[in-house]
């Protein structure tokens, strides 16, 4: 297992949001294994829709911290050219 931090792939401001992403992930996860045990199958979509929400709300917020860094990383770049 690598050491990376949460940081790392998130910014820290947007911290509050990654874990309510998750969090949400983590929920709609949990309710598709009760319906699993229960084999209530007609809220499958439904549950499924919500983790892809969650997911995707992840997968902005971790572009948002890729473009962030780039940036950055060009100003640094530019700075030390001149």
């Amino acid at each position: 297992m690598s050491d990376n931090k949460i940081t790392d792939h998130y910014l820290v401001e947007d911290i509050d949001q990654v874990f309510e992403a998750i969090e949400r992930f983590s929920s709609a996860a949990m309710k598709g294994f009760k319906l699993a045990e229960n084999a209530q199958f007609e809220m499958k979509n439904a549950l499924i829709n919500e983790m892809e929400v969650a997911y995707a709300k992840l997968e902005m917020l971790h572009e948002k911290k890729k473009l962030i860094d780039d940036r950055n990383k060009a100003e640094q770049t530019r700075r030390h050219m001149f």
